[in-house]
């Protein structure tokens, strides 16, 4: 009797080796070449020395604007905030959540102050606070004004007149830069032109 069967692979297939199947070279299986690589590096040098596109002296008297106005209004928000840190409320107001003036504000901020936020030039130990800045409130960039005008509770983008360096709304605890134009609704970010 004869079999039909071929014989089994493994006695016939001399040429087959032991071990993991046959894989194709490294280079046929990867998207790089050596051109598309050389064509990559060409790419990232010319991004890298190609110089940005200078800035009119209007887009740079814009960015010293912004940059100068960033600092005066971060100074004095921080003086806020550490005011507010201290005596548990903003400056402006008295415990009983009356509303003081701006000579008020300037000097809790300027001085050495109490719980009360009553304000004295010197150190004592009854007025172990302050002062939050020193010299004088930052100056507006804008109009070169210091002083700073109490608005309580109105709209401050009505009150914009240029007439004083800042804002203040103690009842919101809103602070803005006096100035008109896209500059007067500035409250911490730069208008873009």
């Amino acid at each position: 009797m004869t079999l039909d069967t071929p014989p089994a692979p493994h006695l016939t297939d001399r040429t087959r080796s032991v071990g993991p199947p046959h894989q194709e070279p490294l280079s046929d299986t990867l998207p790089w070449t050596g051109v598309s690589v050389l064509l990559a590096i060409i790419g990232l040098l010319l991004f890298l020395a190609v110089p940005e596109r200078p800035l009119s002296p209007d887009e740079l008297e814009h960015q010293r604007l912004s940059a100068e106005v960033r600092l005066a209004y971060g100074r004095l928000r921080g003086a806020i905030e550490d005011y507010r840190t201290e005596h548990g409320r903003v400056p402006g107001t008295s415990p009983d959540g009356s509303i003081h003036t701006e000579r008020d504000f300037r000097r809790q901020l300027l001085l050495h102050t109490d719980g009360e936020g009553h304000a004295l030039p010197q150190a004592l130990g009854s007025h172990p606070f302050g002062p939050y800045l020193t010299g004088d409130i930052p100056r507006n960039p804008l109009n070169g004004l210091t002083d700073v005008r109490i608005v309580n509770g109105r709209e401050l983008s009505a009150e914009v007149d240029g007439r004083s360096g800042w804002l203040y709304d103690p009842l919101a605890d809103e602070l803005r830069l006096n100035a008109p134009g896209e500059w007067g609704a500035y409250r911490g970010q730069a208008p873009r032109f």
